[in-house]
């Protein structure tokens, strides 16, 4: 027998084979049979059927029945769509279809004189006997050829049987799955690594493939609002942690998402500290002395070498992860690293107003200058504005990375731009010499009125050291 999940406590195959067990000694029979004739009390009996399937919760044993007056073939709603992991599919037919099915019709005749090839519930709640064994010897045929599908899918490492069963409403349990889908269509895109409140699950799990799973059934899906896991995702907890610390490891996602898997795993280690997956989890504060470095690397590249997706307030990255004390020595440590940062580049011309969030960009031009380029006006008003409440004047460089500039520029707005710069703002000795190097290469096409505004700035404006 296989496991397609890491889990010791948790084995689908095995369940399978318990419920298996439990059919053919009788003990699920009655029940199942109950179940089945609950078909009789449906509001209508459509001509050609009621679509049907009977699950089983493999944690606490319950059946339950599923059934579709619309269409004869398949399941139109999601079935338990906030639970991915207890019910097993036991029978799937039609209402009309499987009591026109031989061998239920000559057990009948054999059994009890039936002469009809199409029995009413009450004949087969007046030959329960029958009924019972026909119910067991189909559910177990079933079981034992989707056992076999699944072996299958493992060797040819293809899954497509899975989803197929999926769009009827005949959801296994994602632990069927390899991990790498179920943490690529399921337990990554919970809410544990989103920000807010909401999961955003694949509609691969969805009976209708055009529609997102129902609304509502996303809120607080894996955890509660204290992060704590909600039955029965617990019983998954040591392949969520894997995961959870693998993102944490490759820094996934905002501040704001690490913060909260990284609370997330500190409740885990409150209630299981012995769980095999909390092995690779470091503690909070070295967490984020990582991610402080992560951080500076990026905004370095953001700044000074190639677009990068920085995010402008590292303060988020002090979060309720860490205790009152740590929260302070961190925000000194984070303090003093980005007013080091911004004092050893001052010289750079970088697009800071844009880049960094507005507090740490206007405490350290209080004191200090920074040598800035701009993508667009409306940053460069803003920036002369600031330096004006300091009585500076700003320090313009007309390129930064990569020799971009402002963008979409016309006549007009160079004009203003330069009466700006010539009441405003200073350059740099380093800035003029390296627009002198640009203008004298070649092979560098340069439009006229750029070229006029770099000379601009080489011959009007007054320079200073930064």
């Amino acid at each position: 027998m296989i496991k397609t999940n890491n889990e010791k406590s948790l084995s689908l195959m095995s369940d399978i084979d318990k419920v298996v067990s439990l059919i053919k000694d009788g003990s699920l029979t009655d029940a199942i049979a109950d179940e089945f004739l609950k078909l009789e009390n449906i509001s209508y009996q459509p001509v050609d059927g009621a679509f049907f399937i009977i699950f089983w919760n493999r944690f606490d044993n319950q059946l339950k029945l599923e059934f579709n007056l619309d269409h004869p073939k398949k399941l139109e709603k999601t079935p338990h769509p906030r639970d991915f992991l207890s019910w097993i599919p036991l029978l799937v037919s039609n209402s009309v279809e499987i009591r026109r099915e031989r061998a239920l019709i000559n057990s009948l005749h054999k059994e009890a004189n039936f002469e009809m090839n199409f029995p009413s519930f009450k004949t087969l709640k007046d030959n329960r006997s029958v009924l019972k064994e026909f119910l067991s010897k189909k559910i177990v045929s079933k079981l034992l050829k989707d056992q076999k599908s699944v072996l299958k899918a493992v060797d040819a490492n293809d899954w497509e049987f899975y989803f197929n069963k999926v769009k009827r409403g005949e959801r296994y349990p994602i632990d069927l799955l390899p991990i790498s889908i179920q943490n690529d269509d399921f337990w990554a895109r919970t809410e544990l690594f989103y920000e807010g409140e909401y999961s955003c699950i694949s509609n691969r799990f969805s009976s209708n493939q055009y529609q997102s799973l129902p609304s509502g059934t996303s809120h607080f899906l894996v955890v509660n609002e204290n992060l704590e896991l909600n039955h029965p995702y617990d019983s998954m907890k040591n392949q969520l942690v894997e995961l959870v610390v693998e993102k944490i490891q490759n820094n996934y996602g905002s501040f704001i998402i690490q913060n909260k898997m990284i609370q997330f795993i500190q409740k885990i280690k409150e209630t299981d500290p012995e769980l095999p997956a909390l092995r690779l989890f470091k503690e909070p504060m070295e967490l984020f002395y990582e991610a402080v470095e992560n951080y500076f690397e990026q905004l370095e590249t953001s700044l000074f070498k190639a677009y990068r997706k920085v995010d402008s307030d590292p303060y988020k990255m002090i979060g309720e992860q860490l205790s009152p004390e740590e929260k302070e020595v961190a925000k000194n440590f984070l303090d003093k690293k980005l007013n080091d940062f911004l004092y050893e580049n001052r010289f750079k011309a970088a697009t800071y107003h844009e880049t960094l969030n507005f507090n740490t960009y206007y405490q350290f031009k209080q004191n200090n200058f920074l040598v800035e380029g701009f993508s667009s006006l409306k940053d460069f008003d803003s920036a002369v504005s600031i330096s004006e409440t300091f009585n500076k004047k700003l320090v313009y460089c007309p390129l930064y990375k990569n020799l971009a500039s402002i963008k979409g520029l016309d006549r007009n707005g160079y004009d203003y731009l330069e009466r700006t710069l010539k009441e405003k703002a200073v350059t740099t000795q380093f800035v003029k010499d390296e627009i002198k190097k640009v203008l004298s290469l070649s092979f560098v096409n340069l439009k006229n009125r750029f070229r006029s505004h770099l000379e601009f700035v080489l011959n009007e404006l007054e320079t200073i050291e930064v």
